[in-house]
């Protein structure tokens, strides 16, 4: 069988080395290899050749980091989109970083960052260099208690049994006869060296909870290492787990697709979570939803 890799989008940025190394370490947890990919489609040759000398020199620095790590790289003219998302095949997990050397002021998310993470079959994680490596707290699944996406889920477990951490499984529920105007409300349980929100003691809550317990039986025998709490949180979607990524080194959100637009799958919430997480976000497209 083939080795499925952690692949690494690189375009020479300091954002796109931040994201090459946060991916050998997370290779390096995996236990698996590494793909350093660079891809351009600029008509310049000095430029190219630039980029070449910077991914030689990135593969460099990688293995002085993570010595027994496999590293390989990859270097093509074409667009670096479509470069990454050919490697989706041979990719456990791909990674890019959240904005590249073509930035524009004031842009947020790189239009190769949006367009491989809304795209792509195979997990990606958009990581800034503010983002913390490797993954040492807890790993959180934000999910629908009643419909919980097996793709992320899937992705939640097997970091959480590779990292050796925790796992959170996270909905939130927007009520407002609760919640009214308040982001949401919840009492605090310290639990290693995270801050782990529990809503209070509620009906809706227990049931969302129970719900969710039900369906991560057969997660939980697949994955017996795995310490695994379902999690019920009261507030808006996105500002309420925007707050929690500051509480974890990883969020893994799944598939949007809805009506029409069956190509690309990553819901507003999922955009705002790119945009503004404090902690590198993995979209994680479900199986069944794969074309």
């Amino acid at each position: 069988m083939t080795e499925r890799l952690v692949v690494a989008g690189f375009d020479g940025s300091e954002c796109s080395l931040h994201a090459a190394r946060w991916a050998a370490a997370a290779a390096d947890q995996r236990g698996t290899g590494l793909l350093l990919v660079c891809a351009t489609d600029l008509p310049d040759q000095a430029e190219a050749d630039r980029a070449a000398a910077l991914l030689a020199a990135t593969e460099a620095r990688v293995r002085q980091e993570h010595p027994s790590l496999r590293v390989t790289t990859q270097f093509a003219r074409s667009p670096a989109a479509s470069s990454l998302r050919e490697c989706a095949d041979r990719a456990q997990l791909i990674v890019v970083g959240s904005w590249g050397s073509g930035r524009m002021p004031g842009v947020p998310l790189g239009s190769v960052a949006f367009c491989v993470a809304s795209t792509s079959p195979t997990p990606v994680a958009v990581v800034r260099p503010e983002h913390r490596r490797p993954v040492r707290r807890p790993v959180a699944v934000a999910v629908d208690a009643r419909s919980i996406p097996h793709g992320a889920l899937e992705f939640g477990f097997a970091t959480a049994d590779a990292c050796n951490v925790r796992l959170l499984v996270l909905h939130v529920r927007h009520d407002v006869a609760i919640d009214g105007a308040f982001p949401y409300q919840v009492v605090r349980d310290r639990v290693g060296t995270a801050t782990i929100p529990t809503v209070r003691t509620s009906a809706q809550s227990e049931e969302d909870r129970t719900a969710m317990a039900w369906q991560l039986i057969p997660w939980q025998r697949r994955y017996p290492r795995v310490n695994v709490t379902p999690v019920v949180l009261f507030g808006t979607p996105t500002a309420t787990l925007l707050d929690f990524s500051h509480r974890t080194d990883l969020l893994v959100i799944g598939d949007a697709r809805r009506g029409v637009n069956s190509g690309l799958f990553l819901g507003s919430t999922g955009q705002e979570l790119l945009y503004r997480s404090a902690c590198p976000v993995v979209v994680a497209r479900s199986t069944d939803s794969k074309s």
